[in-house]
């Protein structure tokens, strides 16, 4: 048996990626078929690849809001003798993280890029209100700047990290994917 394979390109029908994002896209051919592929028998029982994984991206809106742990409040979970001593939903230290760091929707994973004006956010916070208002999710940046005003929209691309790239802490912990 043999199969064709083409490229393919994507630009204006609704999709819906694992991540939760919504897109609009129209699968076009960008090529005739390129190559005819064989399978051949080999000695395991069951196919492998040696295929490098690709990221998945999505470019689009988001709608920003900041958060500063020292202020206290809704800010910081755990705030003792003026200090903010609660860690990052990821279970790393905030302090650590500070100016890189982003709450993100519970639908992305840990790890997950955000680049906004040329500068790249990790998503490794989670918040009670970080989630999609209207399509738009919200992204909760880790910094005591306001390059943003609060609910600005803005562009931004999303590179969700691979299943290899994925890092969850060592205890069993409910926000972390897979």
């Amino acid at each position: 048996m043999a199969m064709a394979v083409i490229g393919i390109s994507v630009g204006a029908e609704t999709v819906r990626s694992d991540h939760g994002i919504f897109a609009t896209q129209t699968a076009t051919p960008i090529s005739t078929p390129t190559s005819i592929v064989t399978p051949t028998p080999t000695n395991t029982p069951y196919p492998t690849s040696t295929a490098t994984p690709i990221s998945l991206y999505y470019e689009g809106f988001v709608r920003i809001s900041n958060y500063w742990p020292p202020d206290g409040g809704t800010n910081c979970a755990y705030f003792v003798d003026g200090e903010c001593r609660s860690r990052l939903a990821s279970l790393y230290p905030w302090k650590e993280w500070a100016y890189k760091a982003a709450a993100c929707p519970i639908e992305w994973p840990f790890g997950t890029i955000i680049e906004l004006d040329g500068r790249e956010w990790v998503c490794l916070d989670r918040g009670g209100k970080i989630e999609y208002v209207k399509g738009i999710p919200w992204i909760d940046l880790l910094t005591d700047h306001h390059d943003y005003y609060y609910g600005q929209i803005v562009e931004a691309r999303i590179v969700f990290p691979t299943e290899e790239e994925i890092e969850c802490p060592d205890v069993s912990w409910q926000f972390c994917s897979p």
